[in-house]
C-alpha cells in the first residue's frame, strides 16, 4: 500500500514539474502554425484603374474608372472618398457613380473649361461591403499636348482579376504560404522534441517505480 501511494505521488509530482514546459511547448507550436497560415484577404483588392499611374494624356479624363475583386460598400453612409487634384493644387468636385453590385465605380470630376497641363493626382478610399475593412490608393498622371486621348467608355466590372502577363508554375502567394509552413515546421521541431522527451521521462520514472522496485526507505 505504501509503495503504491509513493509511486502515485512521485508520478503526480513529475507531471506538475513538467507541466509548464509542456504547456509552453504546445502553445509555441500552435502559435507558429497559426502565424504560418495566410490570413484571409478582407480589404478590397483593386483589379483595374484608369488612368494608370504614370499615364500621359492629351487632356484630363472626364471619367476615372475603378474595378474591384469584391464588392465595396456603396451605401449612402459608406466611408468612401475620392479626390481629384489639379497641377495648381485645387481639388475638383466630382460625381460618383457606383455599379449596383459594388464591383466598380466611376468618378466624373468637374473639369475646367481649359485643360491644365502638368501632374494630376487621384486619391481614393473604399471599404469592403462585408468586413468594412478599408483600402486606399493614389495615382499620378500627366496632362500634356503630346499625350494619348483619354478613354471615355469602359466595360462593366466583373470582379475577376486579370490573368498574369507571364504565367508562372508557382504563384508568389503560394510560394510565400509554402515557405511559411516550412518555417513553422522547422521552428516547431524543438517544441515537439521537448514533448517527446517529457513523455519518455515520465515513462521511465513510472517503469522505475513499478511493482518490484522498492521506494527509498525513510531514515
Amino acid at each position: 500500500m505504501l509503495r503504491s501511494c509513493y509511486c502515485r505521488l512521485t508520478e503526480r509530482t513529475d507531471v506538475l514539474r513538467l507541466a509548464p514546459a509542456l504547456t509552453l511547448a504546445l502553445v509555441s507550436t500552435f502559435a507558429l502554425l497559426a502565424l504560418a497560415t495566410p490570413a484571409a484577404a478582407q480589404a478590397p483588392v483593386l483589379t483595374e484603374i484608369y488612368p494608370a499611374d504614370g499615364d500621359v494624356l492629351a487632356e484630363p479624363p472626364a471619367n476615372l474608372h475603378l474595378c474591384f475583386a469584391r464588392p465595396v460598400d456603396n451605401a449612402d453612409d459608406a466611408d468612401f472618398r475620392f479626390r481629384v487634384t489639379t497641377p495648381l493644387g485645387s481639388t475638383l468636385g466630382a460625381r460618383i457613380v457606383f455599379q449596383p453590385d459594388g464591383l466598380g465605380v466611376d468618378i466624373q470630376p468637374g473639369l475646367p473649361d481649359e485643360p491644365i497641363e502638368g501632374e494630376w493626382t487621384f486619391e481614393w478610399r473604399v471599404t469592403d461591403d462585408e468586413t468594412k475593412e478599408p483600402t486606399t490608393g493614389e495615382i499620378h498622371y500627366q496632362v500634356s499636348a503630346d499625350g494619348e486621348p483619354p478613354i471615355e467608355q469602359f466595360e462593366r466590372c466583373t470582379g475577376e482579376e486579370p490573368p498574369p502577363a507571364t504565367p508562372t508554375p508557382l504563384a508568389e502567394d503560394d510560394d510565400d504560404g509554402l515557405s511559411g509552413w516550412l518555417l513553422a515546421l522547422i521552428l516547431a521541431v524543438p517544441s515537439v522534441a521537448v514533448v517527446c522527451s517529457a513523455i519518455v521521462f515520465l515513462a521511465r520514472r513510472r517503469g522505475g517505480n513499478a511493482p518490484g522496485s522498492a521506494p527509498p526507505s525513510d531514515s
